[in-house]
């Protein structure tokens, strides 16, 4: 009912079953496991358990090489009347956590630090902040307040295998001065907010994350995403500057997703990047880097903002590419500033519109999805390796034969190819509106 500690020290061994540290309304637990060599494990039960705050305040700390072997209950409530708190901090290099099941701030407030080479491992993690492998999510199960730091060359890893963390509304993790969280899978929830800021930082989802939330690369930290997709909905933003990188098999942006991606040698690099929904803009030497990109939303380039495109680039709906002085690349790596350049290999096709100046200068522009219209506002120029490809299937633009709108000056060289499709066959005195150029066609 008031204060008191617990301490085990200098290669001392507990085997607990069930420690509670902060028990009663008003009371302060501490609980120190410190020392190399020093070690708390379980005694009868399969697993130890500690609960840290469970109506009252608890502060536990695993120090300078100690082993903690234990489930974690952080700041969970054990009266729904009570206003309980709970700390846990990792600190020091060779300490470690390895539990089974972390649980933190559901219904209480929930903290869990790691400092100076600290490592946590566990497969199963609950709270406002996290969800168990089993995808559970625990924010919804009190309204509590949870939140991660992992710092300092410390390591944090969900897993290694199924595990899930779940960012719930009003949770925040900061993965800062070269600490490492990992997890199979991250699902971030509306509210829920990751902060991963400093060389050597890095969060990472070995197979999918889902973000709804807010999320910051900073400062020469990186995101890596592998294997399935990294999907950006509902509100949810992801912001990088300050040369953040962000790693990704698949990034898909739906609803009214955001990307912002600012400053010299920021950069998003990825397989396939599919833009549904929201709105992306790329500005102060940003990259976007891609093999292949599709977008129904506006994408912005300012500065010296540069999206590369490696093989495809498809816009489509009421997908814009705008280059305000920026650059959109498909198919080469020299860009030239306030076009979008189709090079050898690459191909610029879709329904939308490209807001600025077109130069294919070896690719292929092929409007339409079989068929469509592609509008260019601005100018477009085909220099002699380039290729105009136009599908003819009816005697209807857009609906049965594919177009291409210029509301600028158009400059044709190199070849265009005519292709009929649906086994259509023209007959004499047929034509087709293929082109439509307001300004000066040579």
């Amino acid at each position: 009912t008031g204060s008191g500690s617990h301490n085990l020290e200098n290669g001392a061994l507990a085997r607990v079953d069930t420690i509670i540290v902060g028990d009663e309304f008003g009371s302060v637990g501490r609980l120190r496991v410190a020392g190399d060599g020093t070690r708390w494990t379980k005694n009868a039960n399969p697993v130890s358990r500690i609960i840290v705050g469970n109506s009252g305040r608890g502060e536990m700390e695993i120090a300078d090489g100690a082993l903690v072997e234990a489930s974690l209950a952080i700041g969970v409530s054990g009266n729904d009347s009570s206003v309980d708190e709970g700390v846990v901090a990792v600190r020091g290099e060779g300490s470690r956590l390895v539990a089974p099941e972390i649980s933190a701030g559901l219904g209480g407030a929930g903290e869990l630090i790691l400092e100076g080479a600290a490592t946590v491992g566990h497969r199963r993690v609950t709270s406002s902040l996290l969800a168990v492998s089993s995808r559970v999510d625990a924010a919804s199960e009190g309204g509590g307040a949870a939140s991660v730091v992992v710092s300092d060359s410390a390591s944090f890893e969900v897993g290694p295998d199924e595990g899930f963390l779940n960012l719930g509304p009003g949770a925040r993790v900061e993965i800062v001065s070269g600490g490492r969280l990992s997890a199979t899978n991250i699902d971030q929830a509306f509210g829920g907010t990751a902060v991963v800021v400093g060389a050597g930082s890095t969060l990472t989802a070995s197979e999918s994350y889902q973000l709804e939330g807010q999320l910051r690369v900073e400062d020469q930290a990186t995101l890596e995403v592998g294997l399935e997709r990294f999907e950006i909905e509902g509100a949810g933003s992801l912001n990088i500057k300050t040369g953040g990188n962000v790693q990704a098999d698949q990034v898909v942006t739906r609803d009214f997703a955001r990307i912002n991606i600012t400053d010299p040698t920021s950069i998003v690099d990825a397989l396939d990047v599919r833009l549904e929904g929201g709105e992306v803009e790329i500005g102060g030497a940003a990259r976007i880097s891609a093999s292949n990109a599709s977008t129904e939303v506006p994408i912005t380039l300012t500065g010296s903002g540069e999206m590369f495109v490696g093989i495809s680039l498809a816009v489509s709906g009421v997908g814009t590419v705008k280059t305000v002085e920026g650059a959109v690349t498909v198919g080469e790596t020299n860009p030239i500033v306030g076009e979008l350049r189709v090079g050898p290999g690459g191909v610029l096709s879709g329904t939308g519109t490209v807001v600025g100046t077109v130069r294919d200068v070896g690719g292929n522009v092929a409007p339409g999805f079989s068929p469509g219209v592609l509008k260019i506002d601005g100018d477009y120029i085909q220099e002699s390796g380039g290729l105009l490809t136009l599908e003819i299937g009816g005697r209807s633009p857009g609906d049965l034969h594919d177009q291409l709108v210029i509301t600028g000056d158009a400059m044709f060289d190199g070849r265009v190819i005519l292709r009929f499709t649906r086994q259509f066959s023209p007959t004499a005195g047929d034509a087709f509106d293929l082109l439509q150029v307001d300004g000066i066609v040579d």
